[in-house]
């Protein structure tokens, strides 16, 4: 079965996301996974991120973004004297478990951050 196809059976996709954040020579690498995924020489452990849908109302070809995790993460905390001087990228890849395809999902560079409690919330663009 191909990635298309698990991407759109109602009972064959099992999607796991890749969290790749980028400063300078500096990477973050994160899953949704409940498991650490080896992909690309980078080791993503499993961290509780979740994002809304792509909104594409944006000039933006790519769409904007919004992203919430731990205010405890080692990006988030990268934000809490403000935003940080260097921009930070973002890379999120999709596959399914059994699947060795992998498919670059979005591409962007978070351009805002807001804390509430114990949670942030990234907006990329």
């Amino acid at each position: 079965m191909t990635f298309d196809e698990r991407e759109s059976s109602a009972s064959s996709g099992q999607p796991v996301e890749l969290y790749l954040f980028v400063c300078g020579s500096q990477k973050w690498c994160y899953t949704s996974a409940d498991v650490a995924v080896d992909y690309d020489g980078d080791h993503y452990a499993p961290d509780a991120i979740s994002r809304g849908e792509i909104d594409l109302n944006g000039e933006d070809e790519q769409g904007n973004l919004t992203l919430e995790m731990a205010r405890t993460n080692a990006v988030a905390e990268l934000f809490i004297p403000g935003l940080p001087v260097n921009p930070i990228y973002l890379m999120i890849r999709r596959y399914h478990r059994g699947d060795d395809e992998y498919q670059v999902f979005w591409t962007g560079e978070i351009s805002s951050c807001a804390f509430k409690g114990t949670v942030t919330t990234f907006t990329g663009l």
